[in-house]
């Protein structure tokens, strides 16, 4: 081959030439070691997706969203409408509302944090305060506050039915409600309930139903419901009676009447009706006594 002259172009193009029957370069076959690296390398990039957020995830949750400056993931809803709530807060350990949930490793699957957190009370709530958010947008002033009106009787009505839970819990273990009913509510009640207390710090001092007045008043209530209850069921009931006097600690004479009844489905049922003091236990005190407690009662003992 002549000597070529020093030209950057021809160059280019006698080593072009010269390459032209040189055999195609053919890769080595992977080594071991680089095997086992691309394997290391896969179960790496494995492990880091299991640790780490992933976006796909908002598709089957549309309440997820991550946070990059608290650097976890949050529920949209919940920490709109449960920030605040103590309840809330306490049952969650605070995660998906004011705490970032972090455990990637647990997040999907049938028993996965995401799941658990879509399907739990907390989260329910949360949707059913969005839905009349969103819902209260397009009323009226005079409709939201009655709307308003309504959820605080709703909310009332759930908190005092601890205090009657309270009462309810005393009176069946025979524990005297007029001494223990306050300390009940302070030592183990409030410190279990934290959106009671707030509820009962916005009530006046002389309602803040702690009183032993409070527990009497509604075992009283109590009381009157059941009465109609029972009376209402025995009404036009063929009944039969059983009275027992005995004499109480207080050497007190007390009688105490039991009726047996059927129901309208055919089955046998005994019924406690009351128990009360007698001013003698001779026939006609008690004679007396027993038609003067079913008549209070329009109770009908003829038949």
């Amino acid at each position: 081959m002549s000597k070529r002259k020093n030209n950057p172009i021809l160059d280019m193009y006698w080593k072009k030439q010269d390459n032209v029957d040189d055999p195609p370069v053919i890769p080595s076959p992977a080594s071991p070691t680089e095997i086992i690296e691309d394997q290391e390398d896969q179960n790496i990039r494995k492990v880091l997706k299991n640790y780490s957020y992933q976006k796909n995830w908002e598709k089957s949750f549309n309440w997820l969203y991550y946070n990059i400056k608290k650097g976890g993931a949050f529920c949209k809803v919940c920490e709109k409408f449960l920030s605040s709530n103590h309840s809330a807060l306490q049952k969650s350990k605070g995660i998906f509302i004011c705490t970032p949930f972090i455990n990637y490793r647990k997040a999907t699957g049938k028993t996965g944090k995401l799941l658990k957190h879509a399907n739990s009370e907390n989260h329910a709530k949360a949707l059913a305060l969005n839905e009349l958010f969103l819902h209260g947008k397009n009323e009226p002033i005079h409709t939201q506050m009655i709307q308003q009106s309504n959820s605080e009787k709703l909310q009332n009505r759930i908190n005092f039915s601890t205090f009657v839970h309270s009462v309810y819990f005393l009176a069946k273990e025979e524990i005297p409600h007029t001494t223990k009913y306050e300390p009940l509510l302070n030592k183990v009640v409030l410190k279990q309930n934290q959106s009671l207390l707030e509820w009962m710090q916005k009530q006046s001092d002389r309602s803040n139903y702690m009183s032993k007045n409070t527990a009497i008043e509604i075992l009283n209530c109590i009381d009157t419901v059941f009465e109609t209850r029972d009376s209402n069921e025995l009404k036009n009931k063929y009944l039969s009676l059983m009275a027992d006097e005995s004499t109480n600690i207080k050497n007190i004479c007390e009688m105490t009447i039991i009726i047996r009844f059927v129901k309208d489905c055919g089955e046998i049922r005994e019924l406690f009706l009351c128990i009360l003091e007698l001013s003698g236990t001779n026939a006609e005190t008690i004679t007396e006594t027993i038609d003067r407690e079913l008549k209070k009662r329009e109770l009908d003992y003829s038949k």
